[in-house]
């Protein structure tokens, strides 16, 4: 019996000993209050591993960026040109006796092949030339008369903000290239600036532009030996040219091929350190289709003769009324020399021609020359009638070369 009641007794206590100890993983609920803070439930003594998460959708990547550009120092870029100029003349003059006589030639009034080189801000460029080697008044030349190289521009520059830009070395001028520009008809005829050579293309010393901002034109400053691309400085002086390219009114696109150029030279030359000033004006409206304007050059000082004076008058038009086809007639007088009325040089031309890409070209070209009594006699034979036939071909195109 007593050992039936304490059988009993161990299992009442048992089972309430199994009621009230807490379940394995916790309370169904938290009942935290101020008085009893929470406690961290009880680990599992063996943790079940709980199952792998549904994967989450994998998010749209953005694109990769763009590889950085290549800093600018980092690339190269090229420009290989050339330009080349042939023509077949027939000249109708006088011969002395009142009778008309004729001559004809083929020439290559010029021929420019030439390098350009960009890394960052420097610059630097070659150009060459082919001359003949004697020259125009010259006895002597290269086996003969042979069409030699020489150089014609060879600079090296740096760009600085994107506004100025400074060339040493064998450079090019200011004013007289700007006329080119301007005048757009290069294969056709030479300016007056360059006809008569009034002002050089090339000259070893160093200039300086700043483009002005918003496109309203550029001004220059060049300081030079003075004796122009084909020769050895000859005196202690030096050529100064400041230069200015205005386009007045830039902020209106239509109008903006309005020009107004102007140019001061202060300068000698040869041994005697003779006077070569130049003051310099034109009016000119410059654009791809159209091109017209007029200037003179106020001449103080011609060929090594310091007190001469005189004045260079040029005025052209140039048209492409459709794609191609292009017009041009210049008219240029130049008195060179005050003293005397009649030392007068007149050149008139008109020409019609066709392009094709801004590649190759062909023109027809009529040049009337005429001459004043006191120049006649110091040029004879200048005054004629020429007929041209002129083919022009030209290539130029930039390309970058990494060097990294």
């Amino acid at each position: 019996m007593k050992r039936l009641t304490g059988l009993l007794l161990a299992t009442a206590l048992t089972t309430s000993a199994h009621a009230q100890a807490p379940e394995a993983d916790g309370p169904a609920f938290d009942e935290t209050t101020a008085a009893t803070p929470a406690r961290d439930p009880a680990p599992d003594p063996v943790p079940n591993p709980a199952p792998d998460p549904a994967p989450a959708p994998t998010p749209v990547a953005d694109p990769a960026p763009d590889p950085a550009p290549d800093d600018a120092w980092h690339r190269m870029t090229l420009t290989p040109g050339f330009q080349a100029f042939a023509e077949y003349d027939l000249d109708l003059y006088d011969d002395g006796t009142g009778s008309t006589t004729y001559f004809h030639q083929f020439d290559v009034p010029r021929v420019f092949v030439w390098m350009g080189w960009a890394l960052g801000e420097a610059r630097a460029r070659v150009l060459l030339e082919g001359a003949r080697s004697a020259g125009a008044g010259s006895l002597l030349g290269v086996a003969g008369d042979s069409v030699v190289v020489r150089f014609r521009e060879a600079w090296v520059g740096y760009r600085a903000w994107d506004m100025f830009e400074l060339h040493a070395g064998l450079v090019q001028t200011l004013t007289a290239p700007a006329m080119t520009r301007a005048w757009g008809l290069r294969p056709v005829a030479q300016t007056g600036l360059r006809r008569f050579e009034v002002m050089q293309p090339a000259d070893l010393g160093a200039t300086l532009t700043f483009d002005v901002p918003e496109r309203f034109g550029r001004l220059g400053l060049g300081f030079y030996n003075g004796e122009g691309y084909r020769g050895r400085e000859l005196n202690r002086g030096k050529n100064t040219e400041i230069f200015a390219e205005i386009h007045p009114l830039a902020f209106l696109d239509e109008a903006r091929p309005l020009a107004i150029l102007a140019a001061y030279q202060l300068g000698s030359s040869g041994t005697g350190s003779a006077r070569s000033d130049r003051l310099f004006g034109a009016l000119a409206w410059i654009d791809d289709r159209l091109g017209v304007g007029a200037g003179a050059t106020w001449v103080m000082g011609y060929e090594q003769r310091g007190a001469q004076e005189g004045v260079l008058v040029e005025a052209w038009a140039r048209g492409n009324p459709w794609e191609g086809l292009l017009l041009g007639g210049r008219f240029t007088h130049f008195l060179r020399d005050f003293e005397a009325s009649d030392d007068t040089l007149t050149e008139l031309t008109v020409s019609v021609g066709y392009r094709i890409m801004d590649v190759v070209g062909a023109h027809v070209a009529l040049d009337g020359r005429f001459a004043g009594a006191t120049a006649l006699a110091t040029l004879p034979g200048y005054e004629r009638w020429r007929i041209r036939v002129i083919a022009e071909g030209s290539f130029e195109h930039p390309f970058t070369v990494s060097l990294r």
